[in-house]
């Protein structure tokens, strides 16, 4: 599935002209049979830091889809996965990660994580305004989904989330934020998010029916 962002105008300057990050591809998966439940329901995964392929996550979906009955999708958050600048392969990496080990006192340096690194060390704001572009994001993607747009979405397709990693904290953003009322029918499970989620829920329940929470599932 194509995806356009319209939300790089706060980006940091330099980072607005990337263009994978701003047209990109993302993955949905489908039911064979979908139940007729799930048919009003879809998943979307979100990733944890510095997530650059699908390869973890694919099975989580494929796995997800069988249990469910139900669409998952797997969207990336800004300069991941599909989002990456193509500048940011492993070897161009390798290079940037010797050249930061001789930083006096950088002991540790991976190729896996130099350019994440040297990007937060230039501009530290980076981490903030890239998931914001990523909340707008989700939203638009939200309201292609509910309004049937979306291939595989009818209207009042109901949205929730898997949130791992970085990717927990932008989705209980999305649910406690719950901009008109886009997520009010909405649930969310967060894995390794350390989302404090006691302190969240007298803000995330306020005016809801009824929901509990528990271990860090929304049922």
């Amino acid at each position: 599935m194509s995806f356009t962002s319209r939300w790089s105008g706060f980006l940091w300057p330099t980072d607005g002209d990337i263009e994978e990050n701003q047209n990109f591809n993302y993955l949905m998966m489908e039911p064979v049979e979908p139940s007729a439940k799930a048919r009003s329901d879809i998943l979307i995964i979100t990733h944890g830091l510095n997530e650059g392929s699908y390869a973890k996550l694919f099975p989580w979906a494929y796995n997800l889809v069988l249990q469910l009955h139900m669409p998952v999708l797997i969207f990336p958050m800004a300069f991941h996965i599909t989002r990456r600048s193509g500048d940011w392969g492993f070897s161009p990496q390798g290079r940037l990660a010797i050249t930061r080990s001789m930083i006096k006192d950088n002991n540790k340096t991976s190729p896996f994580n130099a350019q994440i690194s040297a990007r937060l060390s230039r501009a530290p704001e980076r981490f903030y305004l890239g998931g914001l572009q990523s909340y707008y994001d989700v939203i638009d993607l939200t309201d292609q989904i509910r309004t049937g747009a979306h291939p595989g979405c009818r209207p009042g397709t109901r949205v929730h989330f898997l949130g791992y990693s970085a990717g927990g904290y932008l989705a209980m953003n999305l649910l406690l934020s719950n901009p008109e009322g886009r997520f009010s029918e909405s649930r969310g499970t967060l894995l390794a998010s350390c989302a404090s989620l006691d302190a969240a829920q007298e803000y995330f329940y306020h005016g809801c029916r009824s929901r509990e929470s528990t271990d860090g599932v929304f049922a």
